[in-house]
């Protein structure tokens, strides 16, 4: 756990979409283990260590599978031994129509070209 305000920067994989960001700022005690998973070639979407409240979390996006999310989790534990949160995060369509709500999700190759 670090002191909320304590930053390291970590080169992303991937730049961010909303600022084509390639470096970010991240909790001090959780950047070793979000430049590992960026080194690999996960794109994190966020990230917070809990600050000593919650456990620590990932936000990544919604193409993940079940396996993937074990590989994140297994890399993450050669690392750093704390209980960790995978989030998945998702764009989430819902209007309403003459037939009640509609639901869509949008797929990620439509929202971020270069994955």
């Amino acid at each position: 756990m670090c002191k909320w305000g304590t930053y390291k920067d970590v080169k992303l994989a991937y730049p961010k979409e909303c600022s084509g960001r390639t470096v970010v700022p991240v909790d001090s005690c959780i950047a070793k283990v979000i430049q590992k998973l960026n080194d690999e070639k996960i794109y994190t979407k966020g990230c917070c260590c809990g600050h000593g409240k919650s456990d620590p979390d990932i936000v990544i996006d919604s193409s993940g599978s079940n396996e993937d999310i074990m590989k994140i989790l297994n890399s993450i534990k050669e690392i750093d031994n704390r209980n960790w949160k995978i989030i998945q995060w998702r764009i989430r369509i819902v209007g309403q129509s003459k037939t009640g709500l509609e639901d869509n999700i949008v797929p990620n190759n439509l929202w971020y070209k270069d994955k």
